[in-house]
């Protein structure tokens, strides 16, 4: 995993574009199509900057497509007509190549799935992804070495007050333990967080009724018949279908014994409402913890409970 030092960054223009730079410096992760809102490129990113004007990421309906290192999976990211509204998309194959793309429309995938915001990519509604333009502080963590599923984890997220609580993230979180016949073993979790909490809700996850918009979605037999991208429960430990926290504010199980070193378990993704339900498979990075840890050990998702190991500091 390569991990981006904390990045000061001060509007929603530049939180996307230092993101996408630190994905390109990354290994192997391209942007094949953009357009900064004036001029398209169908083969190039044609975004150079984090301002207004030619080359800039702060200007209405500008977008770009992100593409990982297997080449095959696919993330569109659009500006609306503000820098805290986002609109974003996902192609697991296809690729987004289809469509009436122009210089304000982004192109279209066969297989494209919503993972924030709604409508089309001709009449798209853009919904709210950070805060307000300010002091923003941004994290990334970024694979360029994929698992042996060949899928890789992705994620970027940002607080407006600067704590380490992330008020926005992205994730797209390989699983490590999945059905063998899944081509598509990757989960996604994107949400927006006006407030001071953390950005998971394991309360939410884990409780047996039908999942909620702001939780973790991932596909469901991908490129067979029956195929449906649906929301998903999240749990590491539990009892009669809902899950809990390893440890509670009270206490904790506490560290490795020997090492002495912090550890904790993969966070089990399946859909426990609904139909259909079926397990998912196991995250590879995120983890629930044994015992409390704060930044800049780890990156919390939720006080105490998932979090992300904050590996040697890069560029």
């Amino acid at each position: 995993m390569r991990f981006s030092k904390t990045i000061s960054v001060n509007t929603g223009a530049e939180y996307m574009f230092r993101a996408k730079a630190f994905f390109k410096a990354s290994g192997g992760w391209t942007v094949p199509r953009s357009s900064d809102g004036i001029t398209m490129s169908l083969v190039a990113d044609v975004i150079t900057h984090a301002g207004a004007g030619a080359g800039g990421m702060k200007n209405d309906r500008a977008w770009f497509v992100l593409r990982d290192p297997s080449g095959r999976r696919e993330y569109c990211f659009q500006r609306g007509v503000s820098n805290t509204a986002w609109r974003i998309t996902f192609s697991e194959m296809a690729k987004f190549i289809i469509g009436a793309p122009s210089a304000t429309v982004v192109p279209s995938a066969s297989d494209s799935v919503l993972l924030h915001s709604s409508g089309t990519d001709a009449a798209p509604i853009f919904s709210t992804y950070l805060i307000v333009d300010g002091s923003y502080r941004l994290q990334i963590c970024v694979d360029p070495i994929p698992l042996s599923s060949g899928v890789y984890t992705a994620w970027f997220g940002a607080n407006a007050i600067g704590t380490p609580n992330s008020q926005t993230l992205f994730m797209a979180e390989a699983l490590k333990e999945y059905d063998p016949g899944d081509i598509s073993p990757i989960v996604h979790y994107v949400r927006y967080n006006p407030t001071a909490g953390m950005i998971f809700d394991f309360t939410k996850f884990g409780t047996a009724a039908v999942a909620p918009a702001d939780t973790f979605t991932g596909w469901y037999k991908y490129g067979l018949s029956g195929a449906l991208y649906l929301p998903l429960n999240a749990g590491s430990y539990g009892v009669q279908n809902i899950g809990y926290p390893i440890y509670t504010g009270n206490g904790s199980i506490g560290d490795w014994p020997i090492s002495g070193k912090k550890g904790g378990i993969s966070v089990f993704i399946c859909r426990l409402a609904g139909s259909p339900t079926f397990p998912k498979g196991v995250t590879a990075h995120v983890r629930h913890a044994f015992t409390p840890s704060e930044f800049p050990d780890v990156i919390n998702f939720e006080e105490g409970d998932p979090y992300v190991y904050w590996g040697q500091r890069s560029a």
